[in-house]
């Protein structure tokens, strides 16, 4: 097993940590105005909507946010949703579900080269080990403007690429998806 590093939380009161989100903020902001990622996909076929669950009468969706931070939120949280039964005094057994929606942020305070790696990637990978099962939960992932700050180029490779994260199996090809879920259910994740 690796070891893994624990990230502290972002001291979002360092003046030098808001110098800096500043700054990069400020420079995406800029440079998306001329180079959006989403524009290459102008020339590509539009991805099949993915389906989930397609043979179950019951389908279980996790959604959670902003999950990229330190490493003792990040993990409580990931742990919670890999925890395969979760005792709850208000319902039955919960069970892992089978999608997990994460909302924007997966990375704070920006996607440097080890940020996803180290504030989301391997801590999630040790809530919830990678094993066989050919029926993994798939991950979808929707993009906030933390992820946006290097244009997408980690959120696309770590999300959009069809690789597994720990347990959970990504199903998305771009920053935007499409599930279907059974009895006609739809589920949109747009990134705008």
């Amino acid at each position: 097993m690796k070891k893994i590093e624990r990230a502290a939380p972002v001291n979002w009161y360092d003046p030098t940590q808001l110098a800096d989100t500043t700054l990069r903020s400020t420079l995406s902001e800029i440079f998306a105005t001329y180079s959006d990622k989403r524009e290459t996909y102008s020339h590509t076929a539009i991805p099949e909507p993915t389906p989930v669950g397609e043979a179950k009468e019951e389908v279980w969706v996790d959604y959670a946010a902003d999950s990229g931070d330190g490493f003792d939120a990040t993990y409580s949280v990931a742990y919670c949703l890999a925890n395969p039964e979760i005792i709850s005094t208000a319902h039955n057994n919960w069970k892992v579900a089978d999608a997990l929606i994460l909302g924007g942020d997966q990375v704070y305070p920006t996607p440097g080269v080890d940020e996803y790696d180290r504030r989301f990637k391997n801590v999630f990978e040790a809530a919830f080990p990678r094993n066989a099962q050919a029926d993994a939960p798939k991950l979808f992932a929707i993009p906030g403007n933390h992820d946006w700050y290097d244009g997408l180029n980690k959120f696309l490779k770590i999300f959009c690429q069809r690789r597994k994260i720990g347990g959970w199996q990504t199903a998305q090809e771009r920053s935007y998806f499409a599930v279907t879920l059974p009895h006609n259910i739809w589920i949109f994740g747009i990134d705008i």
